[in-house]
C-alpha cells in the first residue's frame, strides 16, 4: 500500500468519525470533496456512495457503487459494497436485482452472515417469502449453537427446503445450498422418525 493509500484511508476513518446521523449533510460533503481529490479511486468512490446511503440518498448512492465496481474496488471492501449496494437497491424497489446482487456476495463471500440477512430481505421485497425464511432458518442452524435448535436440524432443515421446492421430504434438505447440508446422523427427531417407519 502506497504513502497515498495510506493517507487516503486515514481521511476515511477521519470522515467517517465525525460523521453524524442527525446532521449527515456534512458526511456527504466531506466524502464529495474527498473524491474530487481522488477522482480515479474506486475506494473514495465507494465511501462517497456509503455517504449518501447515510444520508437516505438511495439514488445517489447506487451510481457511486456501480462505479466504484467498475472502476475495480478491492476484494476488502468488495464484501461491503455488495452488501450495501445489494441494500441501496433494495430501498429503491429494484428488487430483482438486489437479489441478483446479494447472491453475487453470498457467491463471492458465503460465510459471511451479513450478506444473508440482507439477501434475505430482498427475497422478501422481491416476492419470495418462503425463500426468504428458509434462507433465514438455514442461516440460525449454521451459526446458532444450541442443543434444541441441533436436535431439531433434521426437521427443520427439511421444512427449510420444502419452503424453497413446494414440497416436503425426509431428504430435502439435501438439496439447500445456502450454507451446506443440514441433516445430521445424530439429530434427536431424525431418529424419532427413522424408529416409526
Amino acid at each position: 500500500m502506497s504513502a497515498s493509500d495510506d493517507q487516503l484511508r486515514a481521511s476515511v476513518r477521519q470522515g467517517w468519525q465525525a460523521a453524524r446521523r442527525a446532521d449527515p449533510a456534512p458526511t456527504v460533503r466531506y466524502f464529495e470533496e474527498l473524491l474530487a481529490q481522488h477522482p480515479d479511486s474506486a475506494f473514495a468512490r465507494y465511501q462517497c456512495a456509503r455517504a449518501h446511503d447515510f444520508a437516505g440518498e438511495p439514488h445517489l448512492a447506487a451510481p457511486l457503487y456501480e462505479q466504484a465496481f467498475a472502476a475495480g474496488l478491492p476484494r476488502a471492501e468488495l464484501r461491503r459494497g455488495l452488501t450495501s449496494y445489494g441494500s441501496t437497491l433494495r430501498n429503491l424497489e429494484r428488487f430483482d436485482e438486489a437479489v441478483t446482487v446479494l447472491e453475487r456476495a453470498h457467491s463471492l463471500f458465503p460465510d459471511d452472515v451479513l450478506i444473508l440477512c440482507y439477501l434475505a430481505l430482498a427475497l422478501h421485497s422481491a416476492g419470495q417469502p418462503a425463500r426468504a425464511l428458509a434462507c433465514l432458518l438455514d442461516l440460525i442452524m449454521a451459526r446458532v449453537d444450541d442443543p434444541d435448535l441441533h436436535a431439531n436440524r433434521w426437521a427443520l432443515g427439511n421444512y427449510a427446503a420444502a419452503l424453497i421446492h413446494g414440497t416436503w421430504s425426509p431428504d430435502g434438505a439435501k438439496s439447500l445450498e445456502l450454507l451446506g447440508p443440514l441433516l445430521d446422523s445424530t439429530s434427536a427427531d431424525q431418529t424419532a422418525s427413522t424408529r416409526s417407519n
